[in-house]
């Protein structure tokens, strides 16, 4: 009995765990761009749309730009592309920690904003995201903050 419990554990880890995957994938890279220039590291996100009855889509895709801006979407392993079929993209900005000093003018889309591709089996997909320049004005950087302080204090005391 305790043999054939351990034959049908360890089938059930290979159903689940060892088969890959039942969605295919397609090779997708493409690039990053604010004002015409790269935005170094980037991060996108290849999220697969529900298409027709099924509510199965996949799992998201996924990359780090590198200094240049270019992507290459990682699924189920490295550079592998994304799931075959319709997207919602989602450009997010660079982590703040790991790239302090990266800068953009450009606005990130969030959740409400709506970028659809489509990934094909046998095509290349290559795409380039031009991120629209902010209506907001940027917050101040701890420098500028500094600076302003500093001529605040020299108006006070030079009246």
């Amino acid at each position: 009995m305790r043999f054939l419990s351990c034959i049908v554990f360890l089938l059930g880890v290979c159903v689940l765990g060892c088969g890959g995957s039942d969605f295919p994938v397609a090779a997708v890279s493409g690039k990053v761009t604010c004002e015409g220039k790269p935005v170094a590291y980037a991060m996108v996100f290849f999220e697969p749309l529900k298409s027709g009855e099924s509510a199965m889509t996949g799992k998201q895709g996924f990359a780090d730009c590198n200094e240049n801006g270019e992507f290459f979407i990682s699924t189920y392993g490295s550079k592998d592309g994304a799931v075959v079929g319709k997207h919602q993209v989602h450009v997010m900005p660079p982590h703040a920690e790991d790239h302090p000093k990266v800068k953009c003018p450009c606005e990130f889309n969030s959740k409400t904003e709506k970028i659809e591709v489509e990934v094909k089996s046998g095509q290349k997909n290559e795409f380039t995201f031009a991120l629209p320049v902010s209506k907001k004005k940027a917050p101040l950087t701890q420098d500028e903050l500094e600076a302003l302080e500093e001529a605040a204090i020299n108006k006070a005391t030079s009246k």
